[in-house]
């Protein structure tokens, strides 16, 4: 009898790149040229664009590092870290510098000054403006947020914190403030605080500290609502207890009402944008899994039967990450077998999904959405010293989201920076 193991990832196949670029990737480029002509990028610009915050009350979103024109990367070139930008329209990844004589190599390069002495960099854009938040302590600097136009020019620190404390790279927005749990340390012990920062006042606040123990991360936001999906260690049993729990920053209230809605053996649960999935795994041979709308309580459920059946597996552990609309990815992994499928739950509609790293078993990674298109992160460019790993570039690429749930090939190569 085929027996069914499940296990959720609570990240979001695109929330790294949502997120920012936490990943940075070591790009040696022989061909100095290539990394000084832009002249066929539209460059982000920021000296004529209002620097001013939209009014209070907008709808949650996860903050994104670009727009509907582009995208925001780090990138090592030439032993330097620098900010890249990638233009949709002309498909070509350019160094954020105006400049075509800069080495981009030291604080007079935008490029390199703006992430200049930042531990781990993540990128928010957020209406004409683009925000970098240090995550991370670094060497000489504080977890921080910094503001600048969309063309990097007059960056500037908005808020600062403790050393004692730290960022998670999952940050929420309503245009005016940015939403983030923040780790605090004190002595030997840690803890979360949901952190509320002010982008009018420069300021920021914690709304709320999670139990003692807790770990985990913000799941989704909608509304006016933040949805949190963490687990509790009980250090002195060893017990690990799944907690799902909702904020309403308009009333400042926390509660649990998806802890409410789990019983029995319905324990494993993921929460995307205002879906709540629950897997129930008392039949040995598959698994159910519900999906219910948070916010008008309809629900649905799919079997993964025929997504096993076909992929001839004896067992399976499944993992669940969320794509856009109503899709969703579903793996299975048995040993070294692996078999992956774009699925729609509520029409039933799946496609095996085949874009994978050559050489691997791991998905063509999604960074952005906009309209009917995705970046992606298309594959590796390698090079390499007999069996030494010398150079790793990454190569980006636009899809159309008809392609990727079919796995048709059909990428837009973007021009690197290296190219």
């Amino acid at each position: 009898m085929k027996k069914t193991i499940v296990g959720f990832l609570v990240t979001m196949s695109f929330l790294i790149s949502l997120s920012g670029c936490g990943e940075s990737s070591k790009i040696v480029a022989d061909n100095s040229e290539s990394l000084l002509s832009s002249s066929e990028a539209t460059m982000p610009t920021g000296e004529e664009e209002s620097m001013e915050v939209p009014p209070v009350g907008g709808e949650i979103v996860q903050v994104n590092s670009g727009n509907e024109a582009g995208f925001y990367t780090v990138e090592d070139v030439n032993g330097y870290s620098i900010v890249t930008y990638i233009d949709y329209e002309t498909k070509t990844q350019v160094p954020l510098c105006n400049r075509p004589e800069c080495t981009h190599s030291d604080s007079s390069c935008t490029a390199y000054a703006l992430i200049d002495g930042v531990s781990m960099p993540v990128f928010a854009v957020i209406g004409e403006r683009l925000f970098v938040v240090q995550t991370e302590a670094g060497a000489d600097t504080l977890p921080r947020i910094i503001v600048a136009g969309l063309d990097g020019s007059s960056p500037e620190t908005l808020i600062e914190l403790d050393a004692n404390t730290s960022i998670m790279p999952q940050l929420y927005t309503d245009s005016s403030y940015i939403y983030a749990l923040v780790t605090v340390y004190s002595g030997s012990s840690s803890y979360l605080e949901l952190y509320r920062f002010d982008l009018q006042n420069n300021s920021f606040e914690s709304l709320c500290r999670f139990p003692e123990g807790a770990d985990g991360q913000i799941a989704s936001g909608f509304g006016q609502t933040l949805t949190f999906s963490l687990f509790i260690n009980d250090e002195e049993t060893g017990d690990m207890t799944d907690v799902g729990q909702v904020y309403h920053t308009d009333t400042n209230v926390l509660d649990d009402p998806i802890a409410s809605q789990l019983a029995g053996s319905q324990e494993n649960f993921v929460i995307y944008n205002h879906t709540l999935v629950t897997v129930d795994t008392r039949d040995a041979a598959t698994c159910t899994m519900t999906f219910q709308d948070l916010i008008s309580g309809e629900s649905s459920t799919y079997q993964t039967a025929s997504l096993l059946a076909e992929s001839g597996m004896d067992s399976a552990r499944i993992n669940v990450y969320d794509l856009w609309d109503n899709w969703y990815r579903i793996t299975l992994t048995e040993d070294d077998e692996f078999a992956s499928y774009n699925v729609n739950p509520f029409t039933g509609e799946y496609y095996p999904m085949t874009l994978y790293y050559e050489g691997s078993t791991n998905v063509v990674l999604i960074l952005s959405e906009m309209n009917d298109k995705l970046l992606v992160r298309a594959k590796w460019d390698e090079t390499r010293e007999g069996d030494t790993l010398v150079n790793l570039v990454p190569v980006y690429a636009l899809i159309t989201k008809e392609d990727y749930l079919h796995s048709v090939p059909n990428f837009e190569y973007i021009t690197g920076i290296a190219s």
